[in-house]
C-alpha cells in the first residue's frame, strides 16, 4: 500500500511538473511573440514616418526651387523681354547647382520645350504621359507627373510641374526631372533589412516609387490602393501586394495630395528570430520534459527495485522465524545493545509470567525486572535490583 501511494505520488508530481514546464514554454513564445509583433510595427512607423520625412524633404526642394522661377526669371529680363538662351542658361545653372533633380526645363502652352537646362532636352518634347502638358495646377500648388521612363537614359523619372510667368512670354509650365532611382535611394535612408519595402503611390495604387527597386511594376496599379488604407501611421496587417505574402505595413500621406508613402515589412522577416527562439525554447521544453520523465521511470525503478528487496527480506524473516518457531527448545536472540531481536514460542512459555515484556525491541535488563516483580525467578528475594545485576553479569 506504501508502495502504490509512492508510486501515484511520482506520477501527480511529474505530471504537474510537466503541465508547469509546457504552460511556462507556451506563455514564454507567446510573450516572444507579442514583443516581435510590437517591435515590427515599431518597425513600420518608423520607417514610414522617415521615409514620409525625407520625401517631403526632396519634393520641397525641387518644388521650392521651381516657385523660385519667377523671380529668376525677371532678374534676367531685358526689356521687360526674356529670350529662350538666357532662360537656358538660368537653367543648367540650377541644374548644376541641384543635384535633387536631373533637368529643368520651360514647356509652352502646346506642349513644346521652350528651354530646358540639358542641351538634349530642347531638341525633343519631354516623355510626359500623354495630355499631361495640357494639366493646368492650380495657382500656387503642383503636380506630380509620371513615372514615365526617359528615353535618353532609361531611367523613369518622376516630373514635378508649376504654372510660371515667363517675362514678355506668357504663362508656362515649369517641369523638374527627378529620377526615380534618385528618390529610391533617398528612400533607402529610411532604413533597409530583410522584408522590408517602400513605395511611393499615388491615392489610386498606382506605383510611382519602390525600394527595393521593382522595373516591371513602375507605374503599375497595385492590387489594393493607398485610398483603402488607413494613412495616419499606424500599423496593420494586409497581404503584400507585389508576392501575396502576409505583411505589417504603415501608410502615411505626403505634404503632396494623392501621394503617400507606404512601410512593409513581410511576417516571415520580422517573426524570424521570434521562430529560432521559439525552436529553441521548444526544445528545452522537450529537454526538461525528457529529463522529468527519465528521473520518474528512475525513481519507480528504484522503488520496484525496493519492493523486491524488502519482499527477499520479508520472505527470508519469515524462513527464519518459522525455523526458529519449529525449534523444541527454547530461543532467543539479543543484539549489541541488548534489545530483544527474536525468540520462538517455546521461550515464551518457559518464562509465561514475563512473556508480556518479551517482545522485540525490549531491554534485558527490563525484561527480568519486571518478570522479577511478578515472581518469575523466585530466588531473586527483596532485592530485585540486585538479582538483575547479577543476572546481566551473567548473562553478558
Amino acid at each position: 500500500m506504501l508502495a502504490r501511494g509512492l508510486r501515484f505520488a511520482i506520477g501527480v508530481s511529474v505530471a504537474v511538473l510537466l503541465l508547469a514546464v509546457l504552460a511556462g514554454a507556451a506563455l514564454l513564445v507567446e510573450r516572444m511573440h507579442r514583443t516581435a509583433d510590437a517591435a515590427a510595427r515599431a518597425t513600420v512607423q518608423r520607417v514610414a514616418r522617415v521615409a514620409e520625412g525625407a520625401l517631403n524633404r526632396h519634393l520641397l526642394s525641387v518644388d521650392g526651387t521651381l516657385a523660385g522661377l519667377p523671380a529668376l526669371l525677371a532678374h534676367l529680363a531685358r526689356d521687360g523681354r526674356l529670350d529662350a538662351q538666357t532662360a537656358d542658361r538660368l537653367l543648367l545653372e540650377l541644374d548644376f547647382q541641384n543635384f535633387q533633380f536631373r533637368d529643368l526645363l520651360l514647356l509652352r502652352p502646346d506642349g513644346t520645350t521652350w528651354a530646358a537646362a540639358l542641351p538634349a532636352s530642347r531638341e525633343r518634347p519631354p516623355p510626359l504621359p500623354p495630355g499631361a502638358s495640357a494639366i493646368r495646377p492650380a495657382q500656387g500648388a503642383v503636380s506630380i507627373l509620371g513615372p514615365v521612363r526617359n528615353p535618353l537614359t532609361s531611367e523613369w523619372a518622376l516630373f514635378l510641374g508649376r504654372p510660371v510667368e515667363a517675362p514678355g512670354i506668357g504663362e508656362m509650365l515649369a517641369l523638374a526631372e527627378v529620377p526615380v532611382p534618385l528618390l529610391a535611394t533617398v528612400l533607402g535612408a529610411a532604413g533597409e533589412q530583410e522584408g522590408l519595402r517602400i513605395t511611393v503611390e499615388t491615392a489610386d495604387g498606382r506605383l510611382l516609387v519602390s525600394q527595393p527597386h521593382d522595373e516591371a511594376r513602375i507605374g503599375e496599379r497595385l492590387s489594393r490602393a493607398t485610398a483603402d488604407m488607413p494613412t495616419d501611421g499606424s500599423a496593420f496587417a494586409m497581404h503584400s501586394r507585389f508576392s501575396d505574402a502576409p505583411v505589417i505595413a504603415s501608410a502615411r500621406a505626403t505634404l503632396y495630395s494623392d501621394v503617400a508613402v507606404v512601410a512593409t515589412l513581410e511576417t516571415r522577416a520580422a517573426f524570424a528570430e521570434w521562430m529560432l527562439d521559439r525552436k529553441r525554447v521548444q526544445f528545452a521544453a522537450a529537454a526538461a520534459a525528457l529529463m522529468l520523465a527519465a528521473l520518474a521511470l528512475a525513481l519507480l525503478a528504484a522503488l520496484r527495485q525496493r519492493e523486491k528487496i524488502e519482499a527477499e527480506r520479508a520472505r527470508a524473516r519469515r524462513v527464519l522465524e518459522n525455523a526458529i518457531e519449529a525449534m523444541s527448545d527454547g530461543f532467543v536472540m539479543f543484539d549489541t545493545n541488548d534489545r530483544l531481536v527474536v525468540c520462538n514460542r517455546r521461550y515464551r512459555e518457559l518464562y509465561a509470567v514475563s512473556a508480556p515484556f518479551i517482545r522485540p525491541g525490549a531491554v534485558f535488563e527490563d525484561i527480568i525486572r519486571e518478570g522479577a516483580k511478578r515472581g518469575q525467578y523466585p530466588q531473586a528475594g527483596n532485592d530485585i535490583e540486585g538479582f538483575v545485576r547479577d543476572i546481566t553479569a551473567w548473562h553478558r
